[in-house]
């Protein structure tokens, strides 16, 4: 008798999880009387934009600070909300999203370029990436040192951008800041999107060294150059 053919579940089939998060959207929706056109869907999750009726967020003391938000669990099934932080004229919890642990690092880069885009935009134009760096720097309290100093962790100001060289004390803080798997067996390039316009790449080394990692922050026209220079770097070759 032939064995029965084994498949993967998929998210569809985890329905205590879909209604979980349905059920946080709903309560949410109610709590701020928010009407729906302030409610969309998108690939990961919902959003909410509880500013738009003049109210905002307070997430929980146990928030996890990611760049420009913070990620909140609120459920049994591996519910979060996603939530701005404080931004120009705009209290933290201005806006949110709702989704599934799997989905976190994409509800993130959603709620910045979505809608930090544009109060970026009006504080900065589009010359936005100092106050990424300068945000980095400050959550992951890492100093800015020449290109050639080799003392880890540190910032260094590059032809393509910025460029931060991680140790073991700060691969795994930085990584999770970003959203980027710190693992070794993740090791092919990582992207995520800053804003618009800015975009941050991950590189892990190939070599069990003292410097584990790099974040490079560019302008999207700058995505080749950056992306070379991680990959000579990864692949042991010079700077």
């Amino acid at each position: 008798m032939p064995l029965a053919t084994s498949l993967p579940i998929s998210s569809d089939d985890l329905v205590p999880a879909r209604e979980e998060i349905l059920a946080q959207v709903a309560k949410l929706s109610a709590h701020f009387r928010l009407p729906a056109q302030f409610i969309r869907r998108f690939d990961g999750g919902f959003s909410l934009e509880p500013t738009a009726i003049g109210k905002c967020w307070e997430a929980p003391e146990l928030s996890e600070q990611h760049h420009l938000v913070t990620v909140s669990p609120v459920g049994d099934y591996g519910t979060h909300i996603v939530a701005s932080e404080r931004l120009g004229d705009n209290p933290p919890g201005a806006y949110l999203a709702v989704c599934g642990w799997a989905d976190v690092a994409r509800a993130c880069e959603y709620i910045r370029v979505e809608f930090l885009n544009s109060i970026l935009m009006h504080l900065h134009g589009r010359d936005t990436l100092p106050h990424h760096v300068l945000s980095a720097l400050h959550n992951l309290k890492i100093q800015r040192r020449p290109a050639n100093d080799t003392r880890l962790p540190s910032c260094s100001e590059m032809q393509f951008g910025t460029l931060l060289r991680l140790d073991q004390h700060t691969l795994t803080k930085a990584c999770n800041y970003f959203n980027f798997s710190p693992l070794p067996e993740d090791a092919q390039l990582g992207s995520t999107a800053l804003d618009e316009n800015v975009c941050a790449a991950r590189a892990l080394s190939s070599e069990d060294d003292v410097e584990l990692a790099r974040i490079a922050l560019f302008y999207n026209w700058k995505a080749s150059a950056a992306h070379r220079d991680l990959k000579r770097w990864q692949k042991g070759g010079s700077r």
